[in-house]
């Protein structure tokens, strides 16, 4: 059977791999087309390629349920996909055999006296005596056990001999009464087993099994309103009775009450998930309707077999996510003692990755093997599983994105407005003054940046706890799944997703805003000991003397200086400038080079235009900044002449530009370049 099965599955992943073709031209076989057969399929509309899909597959079928036949092979037909279960037909014949009051004893053991000497007439003669042999010194338990064996060994005729001899033996046993009617049933014969059922209802009426077994035989005889009318009754006393539920979604799909279809189908599903329902289910296009995988959780917690922790036992518990630093000055100790963990993750994560590649035996292997029994069920609770859960393991999504950015934005701005004080200008300023007026820089931005950071890590934190839990209820499930079908395209598929999660884990700490503190933050000053310092310094307030303003031009150089600072620029072939800046006030230091040009440009344009690469140091000679600034100014920038533009682009101090044009001056610039370069 799994070998035709096979061959079906084949038939159809070769028409759907094509893509269209004219019916009437294409060969019945889809083996069988040649490379213009499957050209002419592609030509054909959706509409056409559906038609002939669905008559292709249906002729797999046929074929499949005639060998079948010929080996006496039983196939269960609500599994094949072109093949729709329609309600059975009404057997009046059969019907009108059924007496209309329930026999007594005495008038059942006759007709079970007859039923079993017809059915030992039909029977190997081999057959007939091991089952008097055996019944003969057994109980009635025992029969009744063996009855039950046989059947599920494929050996209905003993089967029912075996149930026959139960009731034969004890007629007021209800349970043996029970199970040959239920034999009868499944054999085809509910002409017989309803009479048997009515005898042991008239002494329990409020039996569920048999109110369920007369269901099911009503439902075998096609008369679907006397079945719905037992198996109604049946689930008022047994509401999660899985057989019931199961024939009651059936009556109510060929009813088309798809409401109440599901509902009956859903607290089958509760008890057990059958292949056939599943089947049923899929075909009626509600499949999505139910969550399978929710279903066999719920049944699993009834059977008390939820609690195995698959997390725990692999030991995905023992990475921990560190919570974030409390603030800026924390987080250099926070990076390096989080190091090791970081490494080992992604260690892990490298590992997990690397058992989840399929070598070419394990996929050769995988194509081999026969689907196990419990396979599409397996299917059905991933797909439920993964619907579930795939939108619930990410951290940050998209909604969360403007909130993020708001944070981000409004400190951008506080950082902005916020004016670090400078030191007053004095001769006698020392290291410890511009410490001093650091430190308060420092404490001044500090708050902003620790607020940043807190807002930011603590929604992020909740973020990642929701995320995680998600990911380990999402490992359990999955690895609690694919138990059932232990095949290595499904080990494979949890070898994956745990390396997901180890890659989880270390975007999960990248995902924190680890900030380093303000650049004027620096070790070896207090707040006590700043204060003093800059109570104590003095501003003085002098006029700069007329003979400390220097402006001198000497052949390669100009020298500046007043009581600011001094200047110092060469010119290199009038094009390249280098210089440096000293700035009393603040300490700083500045080197630059860069180019410039000043002067007319035949008709182009007049005027001067600087662009330069600077570096800044601080008062201790320390690196401080970097960055490019240019300025513009005449009829270069926009054709009136006193016009100018200038921008100042610094990696930590950020961009400044004043000037009202933009643009004009960069053409103008180039065009004067040029000029000056012939």
């Amino acid at each position: 059977m799994q070998k035709f099965i096979l061959a079906v599955s084949c038939v159809l992943i070769t028409i759907s791999g094509f893509s269209q073709t004219k019916p009437k031209e294409l060969p019945a076989d889809p083996a069988k087309w040649s490379m213009e057969d499957m050209k002419r399929f592609a030509a054909l509309p959706p509409s056409e390629q559906e038609m002939l899909k669905k008559k292709m597959l249906q002729q797999a079928e046929g074929q499949l349920k005639q060998k079948a036949d010929a080996i006496n092979l039983t196939i269960d037909e609500t599994i094949l996909p072109a093949t729709q279960i329609k309600p059975p037909v009404l057997d009046l014949k059969r019907i009108s055999a059924i007496p209309v009051t329930p026999p007594t004893r005495q008038q059942l053991l006759q007709n079970v006296s007859k039923m079993e000497l017809a059915l030992k007439k039909t029977l190997p003669p081999q057959t007939v005596q091991s089952v008097e042999e055996f019944a003969a010194d057994k109980s009635v338990k025992e029969i009744q056990s063996a009855s039950a064996g046989g059947w599920y060994d494929s050996k209905p005729e003993a089967a029912l001999l075996l149930g026959m001899k139960a009731v034969t033996k004890d007629p007021a046993d209800a349970v043996g009464l029970n199970n040959l009617a239920a034999l009868l049933s499944m054999t085809g014969m509910e002409q017989h087993a309803i009479p048997v059922l009515q005898h042991c209802l008239e002494t329990h009426p409020e039996s569920a099994t048999l109110l369920n077994n007369m269901g099911q035989a009503w439902l075998g005889l096609g008369d679907l309103v006397k079945s719905k009318q037992f198996l109604k009754r049946c689930l008022e006393l047994d509401d999660m009775n899985p057989e019931a539920n199961r024939s009651m979604a059936m009556i109510c799909l060929f009813g088309n009450d798809i409401t109440n279809a599901l509902k009956h189908f859903e607290k089958e599903m509760q008890v057990g998930q059958r292949k056939s329902s599943l089947a049923q289910l899929v075909k009626s296009g509600h499949r999505d309707k139910i969550n399978i995988a929710a279903l066999r959780k719920q049944k699993m917690q009834l059977d008390g077999t939820d609690n195995r922790d698959f997390f725990e036992e692999i030991n995905l518990n023992k990475f921990k996510i560190p919570p974030p630093p409390d603030n800026s000055r924390a987080s250099a100790a926070w990076k390096k003692e989080n190091e090791a963990l970081l490494q080992s993750i992604t260690q892990e994560m490298l590992f997990w990755m690397n058992v989840g590649q399929p070598t070419q035996e394990e996929m050769e292997a995988d194509g081999k093997r026969n689907p196990g029994i419990y396979h599409d069920l397996v299917n059905e609770l991933l797909s439920d599983l993964g619907n579930k859960y795939s939108h619930l393991l990410g951290i940050i999504d998209e909604d969360d994105v403007p909130y993020l950015t708001q944070l981000q934005e409004a400190w951008a701005q506080k950082d902005h407005e916020i004016k670090c004080p400078e030191p007053p200008f004095s001769p006698g300023n020392t290291a410890a003054v511009f410490a001093a007026y650091e430190k308060q820089c420092c404490d001044l931005k500090t708050p902003f940046i620790d607020e940043l950071m807190f807002k930011h890590n603590s929604f992020v934190s909740a973020k990642i706890k929701d995320a995680q839990s998600n990911y380990k209820q999402y490992i359990n499930g999955l690895i609690n799944i694919v138990q059932l079908d232990p095949g290595p395209g499904n080990k494979i598929m949890v070898y994956r997703t745990v390396s997901q999660y180890f890659a989880f884990l270390a975007t999960a700490i990248g995902s924190y805003q680890v900030l380093d503190p303000y650049i004027t933050c620096k070790e070896g000053i207090s707040n006590a000991q700043a204060g003093a310092i800059i109570e104590s310094a003095r501003t003085v307030d002098l006029q700069c003397p007329s003979w400390l303003k220097l402006n001198i031009s000497l052949k390669i150089a100009k020298l500046k200086a007043d009581c600011n600072g001094y200047n110092i620029e060469a010119d290199i072939y009038k094009l390249i400038q280098v210089g440096a800046e000293k700035k009393f006030k603040t300490g700083t230091s500045t080197l630059y080079v860069g180019a410039g040009i000043s002067g007319s440009f035949k008709k182009l344009a007049s005027g001067s235009i600087k662009q330069q690469f600077y570096i800044v140091f601080d008062h201790n000679n320390e690196f401080a900044d970097l960055g490019m600034r240019g300025s513009a100014s005449g009829d270069l920038v926009s054709g009136a002449v006193g016009a100018g533009f200038s921008y100042d682009f610094a990696m930590n101090a950020g961009f400044n530009a004043q000037g009202s044009v933009k643009s004009n001056w960069i053409t103008n610039w180039e065009k004067a370049i040029t000029y000056v370069a012939k």
